[in-house]
């Protein structure tokens, strides 16, 4: 099992490796990016909660054994043994990233689940927050797909 899924990792991390050479010769014809060469300066590290997943998160984790609240900021928190999550607007709101990687020059962030991921979550919870978020995840493309 682990050979197998060792492998299928490695050919889609390939498979990413060529699409990303594509889409950054492709968007070097087409948008002025900030880098010299006119390739597009890509975050492949920026984590994002989508507004959908906090919501499910608010409304049903409660009854999936974490404990949910609002900070004093109003916030939603989320709490498991050894694990703890405050969901702050910059991780949630796409126009303050975008004005966010505008200030910091980046074209492109690879969007990808921080903690609390879906593992934590009995099986039929943890697969309704992944459908949820990655859903989130398509439409987010759609309203925003150079970004």
């Amino acid at each position: 099992m682990h050979n197998n899924r060792r492998q299928f990792l490695q050919g889609l991390a390939a498979a990413g490796g060529v699409l990303m050479m594509s889409a950054q010769s492709a968007s070097a014809q087409s948008v002025k990016t900030r880098r010299g060469d006119g390739g597009p300066v890509i975050d492949i590290h920026a984590h994002w909660h989508a507004p959908d997943f906090v919501n499910l998160l608010e409304k049903e984790a409660g009854a999936h054994g974490a404990t949910v609240g609002r900070n004093d900021r109003g916030y939603v928190m989320m709490n498991l043994p050894g694990m703890g999550s405050v969901f702050q607007p910059h991780y949630i709101d796409l126009a303050t990233r975008l004005k966010a990687m505008d200030g910091a020059g980046v074209d492109v962030h690879a969007l990808s689940l921080t903690s609390p991921m879906v593992n934590w979550a009995p099986a039929d919870f943890g697969v309704k927050l992944a459908q949820v978020y990655n859903d989130s995840l398509g439409k987010a493309c759609q309203q925003y797909p150079k970004r």
